[in-house]
């Protein structure tokens, strides 16, 4: 008695290996960019969060005008939050200033403000701290007028949101 396979079930057995990694390999090569949406979906939902807790804070601690380092943890990092006459965080103003958000600058320091995240972001137009290098970043800032900014995810533009510091708003796009 013979104890091999024969040439027709190797044949056999390597075209059923053939179709199932035909099927499958798809399968695989799409996990990338279902993890980067699902790192965006993240991120966008605690951007939210993170707006919606600074506005719950402001208005438990009188609320009512702007403010301008209001402590809402205690940690250290998250002391020195600035929010607008509406009672929605505008960043960080050193200082002092104007409690809005008004330019590129603005929209990193308010990235940096409310979320704990080691997802860098980088501006096109400001290089100032806290922005890191585009090589180093994972999103875009950029200020898109009417005291609003859009934060895009670098390794899929297709991906990004808005915040709207008058209405406190923040939609994907």
């Amino acid at each position: 008695m013979n104890k091999g396979f024969t040439l027709i079930e190797l044949v056999v057995v390597i075209i059923l290996l053939a179709i199932l990694a035909v099927v499958a390999a798809p399968r695989f090569i799409d996990l990338n960019s279902e993890s980067e949406t699902a790192v965006f979906e993240t991120t966008f939902a605690a951007f939210r969060q993170a707006v919606n807790q600074s506005h719950l804070c402001w208005r438990l601690r009188g609320g009512g005008s702007d403010q301008e380092n209001l402590s809402c943890s205690n940690e250290a990092l998250y002391n020195s939050v600035d929010y607008n006459a509406e009672g929605f965080p505008v960043g960080t103003l050193e200082g002092g200033g104007t409690k809005s958000v008004g330019n590129e600058h603005d929209c990193l320091l308010l990235w940096d403000a409310i979320l704990d995240t080691e997802q860098g972001v980088w501006s096109a137009s400001d290089n100032r701290a806290p922005a890191v290098s585009k090589e180093l970043a994972t999103y875009q800032s950029e200020y898109i007028g009417s005291q609003s900014c859009r934060y895009t995810l670098l390794s899929d533009t297709s991906l990004r949101f808005r915040y709207n510091s008058l209405s406190g708003e923040v939609v994907r796009l």
